[in-house]
C-alpha cells in the first residue's frame, strides 16, 4: 500500500468493512490455535509413541508430523481455490471447518504415531481456508486505503490464536489430572483434551460462518443464502440489528417486477434493469450480477496459465515460497529445542562450548514453552494493534517488507546459544522471549505486504486459485522445511552441532531481504487491477 502520511487515521478507516472482516476473523481463529497447540507437547507425544530410537530423533519424527500436513496442502490447496471460484467462498471455508473437526479429533485420540500422522495428513487434505479467507478478505476490503489493515487482520488473528493455542496444549496435555473419574481416560489419550477444545472452537467458528459470512464471490453475491437470513433474523431478536437489504432480495423484486419469462427478455428488458436505480450501500454492483442472471450468462472462458501466472506474481510467489521456509521451521522447531533435555557431562557441567559446540535444549517443560510461545504472540498482538496502522499510513509496501526483514537472521544466529544460559534458567527464559517477540513483530509487518502484493497482482477472477497456488507454496515450504530440517537438526544434536539448523536458516533469511528488489509494489494501480500497463502509441 502506497503511503498516505497525508491521511488520518480517521479517514483512513472510514467506510471500513468492520463487519464481515470480524466474521472471517472468528472463523479464522481456531485454525491457528489447533495449529499452534501442537507445538508445546509434539515433543513429548513423538517420544510417547516410542518410535524414535533416541531422544536425538524425536525432532526427526515430529518434523514428519509436520510435513505430512504441509504435503497434502500442497496437492490440495489449489483445488481448494478452484473450488471457491466455481462454487462460492463460503462454501469451501464450510467444508474447511468440517474437515478441521474432524482431523482434530482423530489427532488428539491417536494411540499410535502412525494414527497421528494419518490425522495431520487429513487435516492437511479438508482445510483450504488460509487462501480462501485472504480471497475475502481482498474481496471485501476493495478500496486501497483499507487494504493494508484488512490484510493485517490475518497476522493479527494467527498471533491472537498463537497466543491462546500454547496455552491450550501446555496445560490440558499430559497423563495429570486432578478429576478422579478423568484419570483412566486421560492416561490412555494425554493428548485428547487440547484437542476436544479445540474442536468445539472450531465448531462455534463453523456457526459463525453459517450464520454470519456472506459469500463475496461475483457470481454468487446474489445467490439466496437462507443460513445468512437466519443469522440477520437472529441479531435482530437478540440485539434489535435491522437486517440489511441483501442483493437476492432485489434480484427477487426485479423478477416480480417482470411478467416476461427469464430467458425471453429482450436486450430492452436487460437495458432497463441497467438503468434502475442502484441498490443499497453494502450490495455493490448487484444490478451488474442480476442482468447476467437473468440472461443466464454465468460462464466465463477460464484464463490460460500464462495470463494468471504473470512475472509480478511468480515473483511474489517464490519470495512467499522462502519466507514460509525459515518461518515455519523456526515455528516448529523452536519449542522442540526448548523442550530437548540439557546436556550434561557426568559433573553435571554443560557439554556446550562456544562457539561451535552447542547440543542439548533448555529442559523446559510443555506448559513453560506454551508460556513462552503465548506471550511472545500476545505481545505482537499489541504491536499489530497499535503500531501497523500508522506504519501502513508512512511507509509503502515494498519498504515495510523491506526494512522489516533485516532483523530476522539475526535471530536464527543468536538462538543456538541460549543452551550456554540452561543454568541460568530465568536468564535464557529471558532471552528467547525477547528474541522470538522481535523476530515475530518483523514478521507481522512484513507477511501482511507480500499477502497484499500476491492478491493485487492476480488477475480478479481467477484471485481464488492464485491465492491457492499461495497456499500451495506455503504448504510446499510447510512440507519441505520440517522434513530437511527435521534431519539436520537430528544430525546437529548428535555430532554437537545445533546452530547448523539455525544457521542454514541464515541464508533463506537474507535471501528475502534480497527478493525485495524482485517485488511489484502494491501502489501501482495497473497492479491492484491484475492488469497490465497500457501504453500509448
Amino acid at each position: 500500500m502506497a503511503p498516505a502520511s497525508d491521511m488520518t487515521f480517521k479517514e483512513q478507516m472510514d467506510g471500513f468493512p468492520w463487519s464481515q472482516i470480524l466474521v472471517v476473523s472468528l472463523v479464522r481463529l481456531a485454525e491457528p490455535i489447533a495449529f499452534s497447540s501442537m507445538f508445546t507437547y509434539v515433543y513429548f507425544m513423538v517420544d510417547d509413541f516410542g518410535i524414535a530410537g533416541s531422544k536425538a530423533e524425536v525432532a526427526k519424527y515430529a518434523g514428519f508430523l509436520a510435513s505430512s500436513f504441509a504435503l497434502c496442502q500442497v496437492i490440495t490447496a489449489a483445488l481448494w481455490g478452484k473450488f471457491a471460484d466455481k462454487f462460492g467462498r463460503k462454501p469451501a471455508l464450510v467444508l474447511g471447518l468440517l474437515g478441521s473437526i474432524t482431523a482434530t479429533l482423530l489427532f488428539g485420540f491417536s494411540e499410535t504415531y502412525f494414527m497421528a500422522l494419518m490425522s495431520r495428513s487429513l487435516m492437511g487434505t479438508l482445510n483450504g481456508n488460509v487462501a480462501v479467507v485472504r480471497t475475502v478478505i481482498g474481496e471485501v476490503a476493495k478500496e486501497k486505503r483499507h487494504q493494508g489493515l484488512a490484510f493485517s487482520v490475518i497476522p493479527l488473528i494467527w498471533n491472537l490464536g498463537c497466543v491462546i493455542g500454547p496455552l491450550i496444549g501446555g496445560y490440558l496435555s499430559g497423563k495429570s489430572t486432578s478429576i478422579g473419574f478423568m484419570k483412566s481416560f486421560v492416561e490412555r489419550f494425554p493428548y485428547a483434551r487440547p484437542n476436544i477444545l479445540i474442536a468445539g472452537l472450531l465448531f462455534l467458528s463453523l456457526c459463525v460462518a453459517v450464520l454470519f459470512l456472506e459469500d463475496t464471490h461475483w457470481q454468487y453475491k446474489t445467490r439466496h443464502d437462507y443460513f445468512l437470513e437466519a443469522g440477520d433474523k437472529l441479531l435482530y431478536k437478540l440485539f434489535g440489528k435491522i437486517p440489511p437489504h441483501r442483493p437476492w432480495t432485489v434480484s427477487y423484486d426485479l423478477m416480480q417486477e417482470d411478467t416476461v419469462p427469464l430467458r425471453d427478455l429482450s436486450t430492452t428488458d436487460t437495458d432497463d434493469l441497467e438503468d434502475s436505480p442502484a441498490p443499497p450501500k453494502g450490495s455493490e454492483d448487484t444490478h451488474v450480477n442480476t442482468t447476467h442472471l437473468l440472461n443466464g450468462d454465468m460462464e466465463t472462458p477460464a484464463s490460460s496459465i500464462s495470463e494468471i501466472l504473470t512475472p509480478a506474481v511468480v515473483a511474489s510467489l517464490s519470495s512467499m515460497f522462502v519466507v514460509s521456509v525459515h518461518t515455519v521451521v523456526a515455528e516448529e522447531f523452536l519449542p522442540i529445542f526448548l523442550s530437548t533435555e540439557v546436556a550434561r557431562n557426568e559433573d553435571s557441567s554443560l557439554k556446550s562450548s562456544f562457539p561451535f559446540k552447542v547440543l542439548g535444549g533448555l529442559g523446559l517443560s510443555s506448559s513453560e514453552t506454551g508460556m513462552i510461545l503465548s506471550t511472545t504472540g500476545l505481545s505482537s498482538v499489541f504491536f499489530i494493534i497499535l503500531m501497523l496502522p500508522h506504519v501502513n499510513r508512512k511507509m509503502s509496501t515494498l519498504t515495510i517488507y523491506n526494512v522489516f526483514s533485516i532483523p530476522i537472521p539475526f535471530f536464527y544466529i543468536i538462538i543456538p546459544y541460549v543452551v550456554l544460559l540452561a543454568d541460568h534458567v530465568m536468564e535464557a527464559k529471558m532471552v528467547v522471549y525477547f528474541l522470538n517477540a522481535v523476530r515475530v513483530m518483523c514478521l507481522n509487518l512484513l507477511l501482511p505486504q507480500l499477502n497484499l502484493i500476491v492478491h493485487v497482482c492476480a488477475p480478479s477472477r481467477d484471485r481464488g486459485f492464485v491465492n491457492g497456488i499461495a497456499i500451495s507454496s506455503s504448504s510446499a515450504a510447510r512440507c519441505i522445511g520440517p522434513f530437511i530440517w527435521g534431519f539436520i537438526m537430528s544430525f546437529g544434536q548428535r555430532h554437537g552441532l545445533v546452530w547448523l539448523a539455525w544457521w542454514t536458516l541464515v541464508g533463506l533469511a537474507v535471501w528475502c531481504i534480497y527478493s525485495g528488489k524482485t517485488l511489484k509494489d502494491s501502489d501501482d494501480d495497473n497492479v491492484l487491477t491484475g492488469e497490465e500497463p497500457v501504453h500509448d502509441d
